[in-house]
């Protein structure tokens, strides 16, 4: 053999052992492989440059034996000025060497294949850590890794072998900062539970409240008790458990591809919901890298966060092995606490789009075409990001202060704490009040588990260590970075190191410095917003609302499956793209809003921000070529549309608050709908006002034969996209969680103030009018006795407001306007008549979201020949409150409890408006 030809040969060798993923599968896998259905194995591109990895193919023995790795890696940065001394210390005090400490291989070898011998080019790769290799050594407790996606190792338990590291990074007592490996293995960033259940449940898939699947099999070895945390988290959490504010799983099912799925299910067009998840949303598990697209390149396992990369992943290492115009490569060979937003962002940009409202920035609507302005330098318009362009808007204010992720977010947000949690909400730890308090109480004296129906009896306090006194989480945890100095509070920064003082509710009410009077009011005055609101339900003054999500799924194609390109990783931990039949053929939206996000009550009970979740509307193409599905919008287990829209925190809080009248005068905020105003529902009744999506749009010549819809209608949902209930009191969408509610009608009739200026302005041009004019003359010495500016009306109002609040004597009824058509909403029945209850609508507000009569079983039973089946007494009884009736035992009340599992709601109705129904139901 040539010398030229054995340096092609070596250097192949080298590329399929240590860069482009592709290994020989049978022989050196290292992992289970638990998939059984024929897949194709997409070679990824070497992105390794052969003029710079062909340099340095050989060196001396004596240099080998002086510099180690850096015979050839001479100028690659230190990979942690605080870990350096330790791996150091562990090679020997040589430096060069101390590379194999976290990478194996072979330092000393004369060649590069031998100096590459089982390295592993990512040590944090969770398949690596798993092994107790790399960074498990030191960041796992000793042997604590006993299973692989819940079944047992060959060779464990391990980890810890060099030592069992104890972060003080996020946490200065500690508590928090341990055991990372066996916590990361189980948290949402590796499972994604949360997507992959209620991608199932939004679609009827599976039960609402069943959590079982994610992208892998898993168990959690140590139960529900969590493996971090002070001993005043870990009781919270037990009593959140045992009060069911939240959840844990078990043990976790890998979620089916659609052959399984299929097979288990029974229909293939369901089951497609569940390879959906595998073959695009489950592709942000840190078990793999994800997808080679700008912006969403990142690494695998701890790496995925503590290691850099730039959007167009280029090195600006000064390794002069590495190539520096071939991606994808980290920035720099480092390991980092100093996380910043961005580097989420290679994950966090689809879904909730956390990451990118962060930042600022939402979706173009002509996203994709390849378009999209403004231009750069060159005249060229945007280069796509995460595969979209984008909008500016603004971003949170803890952005513009400077802030990251990292600077809210604790280690048990990201890694978990060992508990397997079902969703988002049930792992993170932090709250708004944990820095900022509320106006009548310091952070510190709030009660572990404030804003949550779980609440201690005392107060948090602060945790002390030497001089310094830190900010203790919702749940009961310190946090470095939060330090409290008399009555204030501060900030270090993750990434600048600055030191900010936190703004204090209760020093502004203290010190009545409050920015704005509407500030004031909102948070001190009327304290309800403080009880029975997020934070950010104000504060969030916009929230990206993709609404519409419609989806042809094709089962003839092959697409990606990410959870499984994860599994048939190579032996370096790296995945392997790895096909399966199924994939989306078709998705888009309907439109993209960001302005004024609706509110609903999520499961703490508290109201919040709440966006399109996945609003789907499915077509199924099935192997045949034939279309099974189209258009479908399914109906979940207990009733609902299939569209959901999700409360959540949507990263896109501002100092300057929403408008009080952008909840309470739109329609929209509540839950209606845009323009679903008081008076257009006296019109239009229940139907949404715009963007009515059962309604087919021809837009063509009527009488043309060969017309066709130009917007075919969704006929099961003749509801709009941004529409959560209708003013009689119908649910139309779906929300993720069991506790997640819209506002219910008193809490609607409280909030809503649209239309109110009538209640004044009917008045206008009479002598009442020309009355309120002088008086404005004389008292306010308004011009004219007209409210010219913004600030004149205010003083009107607030002038006869306080008139109002001295006035007494006797006020006279205003006259009532009769209106020609009347809705649901607007029909007060006179009780002690019965013809002045209307029964059917009482059933039609009432009754119909879980029951119909002659129509079949919907959440509860149908009503159909129930008053011959049972005693009316008995009915009414059942009506009031149906639980009462199960309590004590009624036979026939347990029966219906036992078969339906669902309690029916108690109703508020009176005994002639249950008669009125009653009768109504009778006489169907």
């Amino acid at each position: 053999m040539t010398k030229k030809l054995a340096e092609i040969v070596a250097f192949l060798c080298y590329l399929i052992v240590a860069v482009s993923g592709c290994s020989d599968e049978k022989n050196k896998t290292r992992s289970i492989q638990p998939q059984t259905q024929q897949t194709s194995i997409v070679a990824s591109e070497s992105k390794t440059s052969p003029t710079t990895s062909g340099k340095n193919e050989t060196v001396s023995p004596s240099l080998a034996k002086e510099k180690g790795c850096l015979s050839c890696h001479q100028g690659i940065e230190v990979i942690n000025e605080k870990m350096q001394p330790f791996l150091l210390s562990q090679a020997g005090g040589k430096s060069g060497f101390e590379c194999a400490v976290c990478h194996e291989g072979i330092p000393d070898a004369t060649t590069k294949l031998e100096a590459h011998k089982d390295i592993y080019p990512n040590p944090s790769s969770m398949w690596v850590l798993n092994e107790g290799k790399g960074c498990a050594k030191c960041h796992s407790d000793k042997n604590a890794i006993k299973s692989l996606m819940g079944k047992p190792q060959k060779q464990h338990p391990a980890g810890g072998s060099l030592m069992e590291v104890v972060s003080y990074a996020t946490d200065p007592s500690g508590a928090s900062g341990r055991n990372h490996v066996y916590r990361m293995e189980r948290a949402l960033m590796a499972l994604e539970t949360g997507k992959a259940n209620k991608t199932l449940m939004s679609n009827g898939v599976i039960p609402k409240g069943k959590w079982k699947y994610a992208n892998f099999d898993m168990d959690d070895p140590d139960g529900p008790v969590p493996s971090a945390g002070s001993p005043e988290y870990k009781e919270w959490i037990a009593k959140a458990l045992k009060e069911k504010l939240i959840e844990v799983m078990n043990h976790t099912e890998r979620i089916p591809n659609l052959e399984e799925g299929t097979k288990l299910w029974g229909d293939p067009a369901k089951a497609g919901f569940a390879d959906m998840h595998r073959k695009q949303c489950g592709r942000c598990h840190v078990w793999g890298e994800g997808r080679d697209k700008r912006g969403d390149h990142r690494a695998g396992g701890c790496a995925a966060c503590h290691i850099l990369y730039t959007n167009d992943a280029f090195s600006e290492s000064n390794d002069p092995t590495i190539p520096k115009d071939v991606a994808p490569h980290p920035m720099k060979h480092e390991i980092t606490k100093q996380i910043p937003a961005q580097q989420c962002n290679h994950c966090h940009t689809r879904g909730k789009r956390i990451g990118t409202t962060f930042a600022g920035i939402v979706e173009h609507q002509y996203v994709g075409s390849g378009k999209t302005p403004p231009f750069d330098d060159h005249g060229e318009v945007q280069v796509p990001l995460y595969t979209k362009e984008y909008n500016h808007v603004r971003e949170d204010v803890h952005g513009e202060r400077g802030m990251q992720c990292a600077d809210c977010h604790s280690s048990i947000d990201v890694h978990g704490d060992g508990n397997i949690y079902p969703v988002t909400f049930y792992q993170v730890e932090v709250g708004c009040a944990d820095c900022h308090g509320t106006p009548q109480k310091y952070p510190w004296e709030l009660p572990v588990g404030f804003g949550t129906p779980v609440e201690t009896k005392t107060e948090r306090g602060t945790y002390r260590s030497g001089e310094n006194e830190y900010l203790i989480t919702t749940r009961g945890n310190a946090r470095t970075r939060w330090t409290k100095e008399e009555n204030k509070a501060y900030l270090t920064n993750v990434s600048d190191g600055k030191k900010r003082e936190i703004p204090l509710l209760k020093n502004k009410a203290l010190e009545s410095s409050w920015k704005t009077e509407q500030g004031h009011v909102a948070m001190e005055v009327v304290s309800q917003h403080m009880d029975k609101l997020e934070c950010y339900a104000c504060h969030s003054t916009w929230a990206p609302q993709c609404y519409g999500c419609h989806i042809k799924y094709d089962a003839r194609k092959e697409g990606i499956d990410w959870p499984l390109s994860a599994e048939k990783h190579n032996a370096l931990g790296k995945q392997v793209k790895t096909t399966a039949p199924g994939d989306i053929h078709t998705e888009n939206v309907s439109y993209i809003r960001w302005e004024n996000p609706l509110l609903a009550v999520n499961y703490k009970g508290k109201v919040a921000p709440a966006i399109p979740g996945c609003q789907v509307v499915w077509s199924f193409v099935d192997k045949n070529g034939v279309l099974k599905e189209v258009n479908k919008v399914y109906k979940t287990s207990d009733g609902y549309n299939a569209p959901t829209l999700a409360p959540l925190q949507p990263h896109a809080n501002t100092a300057v608050a929403r408008t009080c009248e952008s909840c309470h005068t739109d329609p929209k905020a509540i839950g209606y709908g845009v323009g679903v105003s008081r008076s257009s529902s006296i019109i239009d009744g229940d139907k949404p006002h715009f963007g009515n999506m059962g309604f087919d749009i021809n837009a063509d010549i009527l009488s043309s034969k060969k017309a066709k819809p130009q917007i075919p209608g969704i006929k099961d949902f003749p509801y709009a996209w941004d529409q959560l209930v209708t003013r009689s009191g119908r649910q139309t969408q779906n929300l993720p969680l069991l506790a997640d509610r819209p506002l219910n009608e008193q809490e609607r009739n409280k909030v809503e103030r649209e239309g109110s200026c009538v209640a004044c302005h009917q008045y206008y041009n009479t002598p009442t009018w020309e009355s309120i004019r002088t008086n404005l003359r004389k008292g306010l010495h308004v011009a004219d006795g007209r409210a010219l500016t913004p600030e004149e009306h205010d003083k009107a109002v607030q002038t006869a407001v306080l008139a109002l609040a001295a006035f007494v004597g006797e006020i006279k009824e205003p006259p009532k306007t009769t209106f020609v058509k009347e809705t649901v909403e607007s029909k007060k029945p006179t009780l002690g008549t019965e013809s002045a209850i209307d029964g059917a609508a009482l059933f039609q507000k009432n009754c119909t979201a879980c029951h119909t009569i002659g129509k079949g079983k919907l959440v509860g039973p149908d009503l159909k020949g129930v008053t011959s089946k049972r005693s009316k007494e008995w009915l009414i009884q059942w009506i009031k409150s149906s639980q009462a009736m199960v309590k004590k035992g009624d036979k026939e009340a347990v029966a219906l409890f036992n078969e339906y599992h669902i309690p029916m709601p108690d109703q508020n109705l009176s005994d002639e408006e249950i008669n009125a129904i009653y009768r109504y139901v009778k006489t169907q």
